[in-house]
């Protein structure tokens, strides 16, 4: 062996051993990558946006997805609404998707899906919540006469690469394709974050004017996410929502719900009362999981903390006084507005059992089994308050003006750009006051 063979000797193992470990961290570090890659959350902004495709799948399917998307299918006795997954809560071999309805029976439903590589699932569908039941696992329930009542559904798919994208529901078996289904909502988490969940119905409609100064002033208050359930369908305010569901504040469901011959006289008429609020309330449950903290209030309400805080902050305050709170009933204040309800609010209050016309609430997701129009149900070893109006002001607010329905210094002077803000988004969308 010659000299400078002998001298290459320890550099060529050095180079080998470095090779060796450089090999060695690529197979280490290669398949952390790909899981992260695969379990890298899907996309999400900072009030919650939905997305469609979970943990990291292509925006676009490599083959295109025959099945049309439908905001609400009705199929036999059954109207389905929306069908949510919230992958924080999933286990490690299974997922659970939760189907909102309406139904006029408690025949057994399959659930079919269609997957994100275009195979069909087809899933026995268990009872999950009923409108009526005193649990949330049962639900023999109550059946409103010649009408519909809310149901809520529970259909468990396997955990694997391949994502449930449609569903459809069906007292038969499914079909061999799905032309048309509800488009699945994987919810983000927004931990931390205030929600608000409110209806649109023929009781009370706001002006586009009014709708501009009600969404800034939950804006101003703190609210991160606006979830507004349509159940008018209403044309006059589209260019409204379009403007805030831009900004990312708010989610539009619009949800058609049938009519039923009514008790008195016969005529046909929308579904209200209890039945109009339930498949929203059912929804919003799901919808606004990830959230911290989920409001229930009326289009024409709004609550102002006394404290100079946020709601954000104001509901951490009241969790540190009470640790073991699901959720805070809070009595809406008609003095302002309607001295003759202001007297029945009050002495509503002095009543233990909440009313749907006085009393609006705050929950925790993660706390309650699920809140109906009314009350909500806490989970075991926690509980619901009242909130005292000393620490907060629920009022009515008809006609969205601030000054006039929170005179107080302490409230009034924190929001001093609420009405120029307000002028802002007026001018911007054209639209007079």
């Amino acid at each position: 062996m010659t000299e400078p063979t002998m001298h290459l000797r320890p550099l060529r193992e050095k180079f080998m051993h470095r090779k060796e470990r450089f090999v060695l961290l690529l197979m280490l570090i290669g398949p952390l990558l790909l899981l992260y890659s695969f379990c890298s959350t899907a996309y999400s902004d900072k009030a919650g946006r939905y997305t469609r495709l979970p943990l990291g799948l292509p925006r676009s399917p490599s083959r295109q997805l025959a099945t049309r998307k439908l905001s609400s299918m009705e199929n036999g006795d059954v109207i389905v609404y929306s069908a949510i997954v919230i992958p924080s809560r999933t286990q490690r071999s299974n997922m659970d998707v939760i189907v909102t309805t309406l139904r006029t029976s408690e025949q057994a439903l399959t659930c079919c899906f269609v997957t994100y590589k275009l195979k069909l699932l087809s899933i026995q569908a268990q009872a999950h919540f009923s409108y009526y039941s005193q649990t949330d696992v049962h639900i023999g329930g109550y059946l409103n006469k010649g009408g519909y009542f809310a149901l809520q559904y529970k259909c468990t798919v396997p955990l694997t690469d391949d994502y449930v994208m449609y569903l459809t529901m069906t007292p038969q078996k499914c079909p061999e394709s799905l032309d048309e289904g509800i488009e699945i909502s994987y919810v983000p988490e927004a931990k931390n974050r205030v929600a608000l969940c409110t209806t649109l119905t023929d009781k009370y409609e706001p002006t586009p004017s009014e709708m501009v100064s009600w969404l800034e002033i939950q804006i101003q208050l703190g609210v991160d996410k606006i979830f507004i359930y349509d159940l008018l369908g209403s044309k006059n305010l589209s260019k409204v929502f379009d403007f805030y569901q831009r900004r990312g504040v708010l989610e539009l469901q619009r949800f058609t719900l049938p009519k039923h011959e009514a008790s008195e006289g016969g005529a046909n008429r929308p579904l209200e009362d209890m039945q109009a609020e339930s498949v929203p309330v059912l929804d919003c449950r799901q919808r606004a999981a990830g959230f911290t903290y989920v409001l229930c209030l009326g289009l024409d309400k709004a609550l102002a903390p006394m404290s100079s805080v946020t709601l954000n902050g104001f509901f951490q305050e009241l969790l540190k006084e009470n640790p073991d709170s699901a959720g805070f009933y809070i009595d809406v204040d008609w003095s302002l507005t309607n001295p003759i309800e202001g007297e029945t609010s009050r002495l509503r209050w002095i009543a233990d059992k909440p009313y749907w016309e006085a009393t609006m609430f705050m929950f925790l997701p993660d706390r309650v089994h699920t809140p109906n129009l009314s009350s909500m149900q806490p989970q075991l070893n926690y509980s619901t308050y009242k909130l005292l109006p000393e620490k907060a002001k629920l009022r009515h607010c008809p006609s969205a003006d601030w000054d006039t329905c929170f005179p107080e210094p302490k409230i009034k002077n924190r929001y001093r750009t609420l009405n120029h803000q307000i002028r802002t988004v007026l001018s911007t969308l054209g639209i007079n006051r």
